[in-house]
């Protein structure tokens, strides 16, 4: 794996996290429009080899040998998937939203739910931006020892 390489898996788990918290913030904007359904942030796998045949690779061939065989890619966000829990209903027969029966169908988002979520997103773009700067610092060793100092 390059530097070039390991900037790339930063950046686009940078993206990732954006785009996941992105998606927690509309679900707690949300919180009180009715028949909102709270949506749930889906992140893929983006390596050329799948998780579990690095790992059956590992264990055939070592932890050193099967690791350099691995070309991973990185993460991408791989859309939402929609909440099946029911929204709480009330009644509200005024409602322009209200159902036949009078009920209205809240939004089922959880706050604490999306905020904790959010928090942990917002940790994995801080890790991304520590791994930068730790690759940033790595580039310029290298040139300084190609300078020869």
């Amino acid at each position: 794996m390059t530097l070039q390489d390991s900037i790339n898996i930063a950046g686009m788990g940078m993206d990732a996290q954006v785009q996941r918290i992105q998606v927690h913030a509309a679900n707690m904007a949300n919180l009180h429009t009715p028949n909102y359904v709270r949506q749930i942030p889906v992140l893929n796998e983006t390596a050329v080899m799948p998780f579990d045949q690095l790992l059956d690779k590992v264990r055939s061939q070592g932890p050193i040998d099967g690791l350099l065989a691995a070309t991973p890619e990185g993460v991408q966000m791989g859309g939402t998937v929609a909440d099946r829990t029911p929204g709480k209903k009330l009644y509200m027969p005024d409602h322009p939203e209200a159902d036949a029966d009078g009920y209205v169908t809240m939004s089922n988002t959880n706050i604490l739910a999306d905020m904790s979520d959010a928090t942990v997103a917002s940790r994995m773009y801080e890790a991304n931006i520590a791994m930068m700067t730790i690759l940033r610092t790595m580039a310029n060793k290298a040139v300084e020892l190609g300078r020869g100092r």
